[in-house]
């Protein structure tokens, strides 16, 4: 069996010495085959945004030798194996969609069973797109304009349609900003619909001032929410776990609801990260309960933590169920501060701190 790229394009190539196969060679030489149909079919699926396609391919033969290989049976082994993987492709989806129909409830990732097949893939395609995102916006030049000093960063994204454009569901997200309010806002003070997606903001002067923290909506549904300078101390380096973890924890809650009810519905995989935070503190508790300087910490040594994922299997109703479903972030930020588990939960494992700025 072999694993890689196949190239498509408009073009017939019949000669290994010929211009399309030099070029191939050496601008695309991981290639393993060339077709010319899946492109074409691939791109008018695409413009139908709420299709779903797959190309599936039945390789018998080389550039050369096609006659012969003709002649002793390869087409019809390769349309059988082809059609015996897409038919066990089919059987799977049966799989997935039932799964989906039928939602299970309240878990974490580590105790859920993968939904359907493909799920791993795309949540690994989501690290990438939440580890490309981060490295922007802790850079010098993020997209969005934001305050200085350490940034929170954190995405949802549904596994369904994790790049899919969602157009339905999108405009009715643009008819609500009010409804992905930034981190500590109960409402945005500012948004616009933009060909990449809806952006609601924290700055009323408008979106290209720094903003403390912003929502980004993107066409699929995935939300990404944004909120820096939330470093305290006179230096500014001194990070309240117990905060960082209550924004989290409500506002995903927030924006999932959001979400579901216009029509995006979980399994939604939630990454975090903090970034621009290298030197600095991480405190296990409010600095309004102690003395900063007697407060235990860790000190950071990375300008940018990821703190994995957890996953929504459905959409909680409280702080308490988000909470829990979130706990695979939480104890891993938990443990970057020093402790075995995260602060404020009880015995029974209830999550026990009132947020103080509620968006819903």
């Amino acid at each position: 069996m072999y694993l890689g790229p196949i190239a498509a394009g408009e073009a017939v190539v019949a000669d290994n010495a010929g211009r399309i196969a030099t070029q191939l060679r050496r601008h695309y030489g991981d290639a393993l085959a060339i077709e010319m149909e899946g492109r074409g079919f691939l791109e008018a699926a695409h413009i139908d945004s709420g299709c779903r396609a797959v190309v599936v391919r039945g390789i018998s033969d080389l550039l050369t030798g096609k006659s012969e290989a003709d002649a002793i049976g390869w087409q019809y082994r390769a349309a059988d194996a082809a059609a015996s993987f897409f038919f066990e492709m089919l059987a799977l989806e049966a799989v997935s969609q039932s799964d989906r129909n039928h939602p299970v409830g309240v878990h974490s990732r580590s105790e859920q069973p993968e939904a359907y097949p493909e799920r791993h893939l795309v949540l690994g395609r989501a690290h990438e797109f939440h580890k490309q995102r981060v490295q922007e916006i802790a850079g010098p030049t993020p997209r969005i304009p934001v305050l200085d000093g350490a940034r929170l960063v954190m995405h949802l994204i549904p596994l369904p349609s994790f790049d899919i454009p969602q157009p339905a569901a999108f405009s009715e997200i643009c008819r609500n900003p009010k409804r992905f309010p930034p981190i500590l806002d109960t409402a945005p003070r500012h948004w616009k619909i933009s060909f990449d997606g809806l952006v609601t903001g924290s700055n009323g002067d408008g979106l290209t001032k720094p903003q403390r923290a912003y929502v980004y909506v993107f066409r699929s549904g995935a939300v990404e929410a944004v909120v820096s300078n939330i470093a305290r101390g006179h230096n500014h380096d001194a990070l309240q776990l117990p905060n960082i973890q209550s924004m989290v924890i409500h506002y995903a809650r927030v924006y999932g609801a959001a979400l579901r009810d216009f029509g995006i519905h979980p399994p939604l995989a939630i990454l975090v990260s903090l970034a621009r935070v290298k030197n600095m503190r991480l405190l296990q508790d409010f600095i309004g309960n102690a003395i900063m300087e007697d407060i235990p910490c860790a000190w950071l040594s990375a300008d940018t933590l990821e703190f994995g994922d957890a996953i929504f299997e459905a959409t909680p109703d409280t702080d308490n169920i988000s909470a829990k479903m979130l706990y695979p972030i939480l104890s891993h930020m938990a443990n970057t501060a020093g402790l075995a588990t995260p602060p404020y939960f009880d015995s029974d494992g209830n999550y026990t701190l009132t947020v103080a700025c509620p968006a819903g």
